[in-house]
């Protein structure tokens, strides 16, 4: 889906559900809470600001660059805000979008909204949070309104922030020898921690000792195949 297609039909859902259409008041009692209670100017004027979008509305053409600087204006209010206001804020806020069915990338452009009196809606019907700090993370947020084709649209920027988080990583093909392969690696390293265990003398236990206990049968001194096999699958799980 279109970036401009989903941003139009956000703002038809946001503004059914706040009954703005065609200059109508605000009848949500939820979102009139958030305007008296945290917009800085007077109510009067938010009002006038707020049913003027119906116009962007009707030309289907939003100003992407308009909301990213009110955007920034809403962030640098936040912070000259006391921890106590921006935590009753966060609250309110997570209190509305539950209230109306909206996912965390409504946040933004709600808290834009209440603070300036711009919305532009989200132009995706998700939402991916990453963490970076300790250990990384990237999570997957779907909503009510999220399609098969959003995810579909989503998997780009999936992939793209899965290799800036893990660039060093090195995705494996498993198989239907797999599970068999894994099994064995186990099997492997749980006779060999056993020997060294074991071991009385100074002589280390190596893939040689480890062969005879898994394959009775073998010469490991002359065919090297079964020590091979087992190093194989020693490197093929060495992130396991």
């Amino acid at each position: 889906m279109k970036k401009e297609q989903v941003v139009i039909e956000n703002f038809y859902r946001f503004s059914h559900l706040l009954a703005i259409l065609e200059g109508k008041d605000c009848t949500n009692d939820a979102f009139l809470y958030l305007i008296h209670k945290y917009y800085p100017q007077d109510t009067e004027s938010y009002k006038l600001h707020f049913c003027s979008l119906a116009s962007i509305l009707k030309r289907e053409k939003p100003n992407d660059e308009e909301y990213k600087n009110k955007e920034k204006s809403a962030i640098v209010m936040m912070r000259k805000w006391p921890a106590t206001k921006m935590i009753k804020f966060d609250k309110d806020i997570e209190n509305f979008l539950e209230k109306m069915g909206f996912g965390t990338e409504w946040r933004m452009p709600i808290i834009t909204a209440v603070l300036t009196g711009f919305f532009y809606p989200p132009s995706q019907n998700y939402y991916l949070e990453t963490r970076k700090r300790k250990r990384k993370k990237l999570s997957l947020e779907i909503n009510q309104y999220t399609s098969k084709n959003d995810i579909e649209d989503a998997w780009q920027e999936i992939e793209l922030t899965q290799k800036e988080l893990w660039p060093s990583f090195d995705k494996r093909n498993f198989t239907k020898k797999s599970l068999g392969d894994l099994l064995f690696f186990a099997k492997a390293n749980a006779i060999k921690k056993n020997l060294i265990e074991k071991n009385t003398d100074e002589t280390p236990i190596n893939d040689f000792d480890v062969v005879l206990y898994l394959f009775p049968e073998a010469d490991p001194e002359t065919d090297k195949k079964y020590v091979n096999w087992v190093r194989k699958n020693r490197y093929k799980y060495k992130t396991f």
